[in-house]
């Protein structure tokens, strides 16, 4: 094989396997309750004449759940990615370009 190839990386991190399993997990979660939705409300937003709690859990979903884990999947694979980039630089890889 030349040394010109990329090489599987041989080392995992597991604390940012742990965090992106948890993130795919949210996802996971606010998709059930996105996909079981009625259409309507998918375009309307939650119901009016919600009363009781339901009104504050709708609520504490939207800001505590929807928001959050699409982010931290972005910015783990992003830092996975760099992680996986750095071997390379320091073999004398360089991008494209430049």
């Amino acid at each position: 094989m030349s040394d010109n190839t990329l090489q599987p990386t041989r080392r995992r991190l597991a604390h940012l396997d742990v965090l992106r399993g948890f993130a795919l997990l949210g996802i996971l979660l606010v998709d059930f309750e996105w996909f079981t939705r009625p259409l309507q409300a998918n375009v309307l937003g939650d119901e009016p004449n919600l009363a009781g709690l339901n009104p504050v859990a709708a609520q504490a979903v939207a800001v505590l759940a929807e928001g959050q884990f699409y982010p931290l999947f972005s910015m783990l694979f992003g830092a996975g990615f760099t992680l996986r980039l750095e071997p390379a630089g320091a073999r004398g890889y360089r991008e494209q370009g430049k």
